[in-house]
C-alpha cells in the first residue's frame, strides 16, 4: 500500500512537471514548478518503470505518463521559422525617407502648401504677402526584397503628410496618405506607383512639389509588365480609370463612369548621355444621368501621348524636358486634370460628351556650382481648350533654386517660382499670378 502511494506520488510530481513546461504559468506558481522540476529529476522515468513491473495495476497509469512524457517533448509553432538556406537571398528591411521643413512667402496670390496653378485666383483684387510654414512634405518608406526560385520579389511601401484634414488652430496636424504600395517580381508590378506614362527621372529638381506647369503627374493602382532588350526597355499596363469632365449647366447630377481600365505604352531608351521615352495612354470617358425620368448615357474616348527625357551634359549638370498632347488626356496633363471632356446638354436636351485638346512640356536646366551648391532652372506651359464652351485656359510658369548641400544627409535650398493663369471667355480675358518665395531644409534617413 505504501508503495502504491508512492507512485501515485510520484505520478503527480510528474503531473507537476509539465504543468512547469507551460509558458502560461503565472509568477504565483514558480516555487512549486521549480519544487516539481527538483522531483522530477530525483524520481526518473526508469524509477517509474520498476514500479509499474512490481504493480502491473499501475501500468496503465505509468504509460499515461511516459505519453505526457512524449506530448512535453513537442512544440508546435504557427509560425516557423524560415530555413537559413532559404534566407540567403532576402535584403535586410530598409527604411528610409526624410523630414522636411517649409518656409513659404507668396509676394503675390495666395497659393496652397504645394503650389496649383489651376488655383490661381483670376480675382485682381487678391491680397498680397501671405506666410505659411509647414512640414507635410515629409515622407517615409519601407522597401523588403525575398528571394525565390523566380527571382527577387519586392514590396515597397511609401506616405506622406500631404492628406487631407488638419489643421492649424492648435497642433498643425494633418492627414498621412499613401503614396506608393506595390510588390515586384520578375516582369510584374501589382499596386500602386507612379503611372507608365509617368517620366520622374526628367522631372526638374524643385522645392515645391507643384514643380513647373505642362508635367505629367499621375500615380495610381496597375498591373504592369516590363522587359528589356538591352538599352531598351518596354513597358506596357493597365491601370486605374478616373474619368475626369468639366460639367455644364444642367448636368450637375451626372455620375461619371468607368467602364474599361486606362491602357498605357511606353518605350525607354538608356544611354551614357541619359535617356528618352515615348508614352501613349488610352482611355475611356463616360458619364450618365437621369433626365425626364429616363437614364442617358454619353461617352467618348480620350489619348495622350508624350516624350520625355534627360541629357547629361559635361561635368554634372544636365538637361530635362518633357512634352505632352492629347484629346481628351485629362489628368495625364497636370494642368488639364477635370477638364478632359465637356459634358452639356444639346439643343435636343440629350445628354453629350466632347473630349477636350490640352498640351503641355517644361525645358529644366541643373546647373553645378562645385560639389556642394547647385542650381536649377524650369520653364513650364500648359493649354487646355473646352470644345463645348470655347474657354481657354493658358498657364506659364518660371522656377529658379539654390541649392547647399550640406552634407551626405542635410540640404539647404530657396526657390522663386512664378505662375500665371490666364482664361479668354469670348472677347473677355481674365488672367491671375502667383509669386512665391519659399527656403526650405531637408534632412534624409
Amino acid at each position: 500500500m505504501k508503495d502504491k502511494v508512492l507512485f501515485k506520488h510520484l505520478f503527480v510530481c510528474t503531473l507537476l512537471v509539465k504543468l512547469a513546461a507551460f509558458p502560461g504559468r503565472v509568477k504565483s506558481c514558480i516555487k512549486l514548478c521549480s519544487a516539481s522540476v527538483l522531483l522530477g529529476v530525483f524520481f526518473s522515468p526508469l524509477q517509474l518503470a520498476v514500479a509499474a513491473a512490481s504493480f502491473p495495476e499501475e501500468k496503465a497509469l505509468v504509460q499515461l505518463t511516459q505519453a505526457l512524457d512524449e506530448v512535453g517533448k513537442v512544440v508546435v509553432n504557427p509560425y516557423p521559422a524560415k530555413p537559413a538556406a532559404d534566407k540567403l537571398g532576402d535584403s535586410p528591411l530598409e527604411i528610409h525617407g526624410y523630414i522636411k521643413a517649409d518656409f513659404i512667402y507668396d509676394l503675390a496670390g495666395k497659393g496652397d502648401d504645394v503650389i496649383n496653378y489651376q488655383n490661381i485666383s483670376l480675382d485682381s483684387n487678391v491680397a498680397e504677402g501671405h506666410v505659411r510654414f509647414h512640414a507635410r512634405q515629409s515622407r517615409i518608406n519601407i522597401k523588403k526584397s525575398f528571394a525565390t526560385p523566380s527571382g527577387a520579389l519586392v514590396v515597397f511601401v511609401e506616405g506622406d503628410f500631404l492628406g487631407s484634414g488638419g489643421n492649424e488652430l492648435l497642433t498643425n496636424s494633418t492627414g498621412f496618405r499613401i503614396r506608393h504600395a506595390y510588390g515586384s517580381w520578375g516582369n510584374w508590378l501589382l499596386g500602386q506607383t507612379w503611372s507608365t506614362f509617368v517620366d520622374v527621372k526628367s522631372y526638374p529638381e524643385t522645392i515645391n512639389l507643384g514643380n513647373a506647369a505642362g508635367q505629367t503627374l499621375l500615380r495610381q493602382p496597375m498591373v504592369r509588365y516590363s522587359t528589356s532588350f538591352d538599352d531598351f526597355k518596354l513597358m506596357t499596363s493597365l491601370e486605374n480609370p478616373e474619368t475626369d469632365l468639366s460639367f455644364a449647366d444642367g448636368t450637375d447630377n451626372a455620375i461619371e463612369q468607368d467602364k474599361q481600365p486606362d491602357f498605357i505604352l511606353r518605350g525607354m531608351v538608356n544611354k551614357s548621355w541619359g535617356h528618352v521615352s515615348l508614352q501613349y495612354a488610352r482611355r475611356q470617358l463616360a458619364a450618365f444621368e437621369e433626365l425626364d425620368g429616363r437614364e442617358e448615357t454619353a461617352k467618348t474616348s480620350g489619348y495622350a501621348v508624350a516624350v520625355t527625357g534627360k541629357f547629361k551634359l559635361p561635368g554634372q549638370d544636365d538637361i530635362r524636358f518633357s512634352l505632352a498632347s492629347g484629346k481628351g488626356a485629362g489628368r495625364y496633363i497636370q494642368e488639364s486634370t477635370n477638364a478632359a471632356g465637356d459634358l452639356y446638354l444639346d439643343a435636343d436636351d440629350k445628354l453629350n460628351l466632347s473630349a477636350n485638346d490640352s498640351s503641355g512640356g517644361y525645358l529644366a536646366y541643373r546647373y553645378w556650382w562645385n560639389d556642394s551648391w547647385r542650381s536649377n532652372f524650369a520653364l513650364g506651359f500648359a493649354r487646355v481648350d473646352h470644345s463645348n464652351s470655347g474657354k481657354k485656359y493658358r498657364y506659364d510658369t518660371y522656377l529658379a533654386n539654390l541649392l547647399y548641400q550640406v552634407n551626405k544627409r542635410f540640404l539647404l535650398g530657396v526657390e522663386y517660382a512664378y505662375g500665371e493663369r490666364e482664361l479668354t471667355s469670348g472677347n473677355e480675358v481674365f488672367s491671375g499670378e502667383i509669386k512665391r518665395l519659399e527656403f526650405s531644409a531637408k534632412y534624409s534617413f
